[in-house]
């Protein structure tokens, strides 16, 4: 509940009247949209968004957008802002990446995941152009991971992030 602590410093003080009402319905299962629905019937309005930051609080979810994912591609991720490796890795920084593209056999759209670890803190670009890298291409004869067989018109999203240091 660390987290719903410190939201509750910042949200108005109608969300803040609503938190026991809002938890008993998170806890029922109830959706965002349901909810906001009966604190209005109640008179208990709250803002969309403080309910959202709420919601996600009790239920401890993060933000669904990390702050990797926003790095412009020209810029290096702020090393601050990684958290420490819960494992001990060998090098300094340490990525996952989602690559998603189309599976060439089945058409589908598919997400495989790759780690890239390095003593040096690449752009986002680099990061992302290596994880694409280990999509293999047999015809130019580039052999890659086997899991990424397959894989067409792929993109890259930094997902997570640590910093050994």
């Amino acid at each position: 509940m660390a987290i719903l602590e410190l939201l509750l410093e910042e949200l108005l003080p109608s969300a803040r009247v609503a938190l026991p009402f809002v938890t008993s319905m998170v806890e029922q299962g109830l959706t965002s949209t349901d909810i906001q629905a009966a604190l209005s019937e109640a008179g208990l309005g709250v803002r969309r968004t403080d309910l959202l930051s709420l919601v996600r609080g009790i239920k401890g979810i993060e933000q669904p957008r990390t702050y990797l994912e926003s790095v412009r591609d020209d810029f290096r991720p702020d090393p601050t802002r990684l958290p420490n490796p819960i494992v001990n890795t060998l090098r300094t920084y340490s990525f996952q990446v989602g690559i998603t593209g189309r599976d060439s056999e089945t058409g589908e759209l598919r997400t495989e995941r790759v780690t890239i670890s390095t003593n040096t803190l690449l752009t986002a670009r680099e990061i992302k152009n290596m994880a694409l890298s280990f999509i293999p291409d047999l015809e130019a004869g580039i052999l890659g991971s086997g899991h990424l067989l397959g894989l067409e018109d792929a993109g890259a999203v930094i997902e997570h992030g640590t910093n050994k240091l």
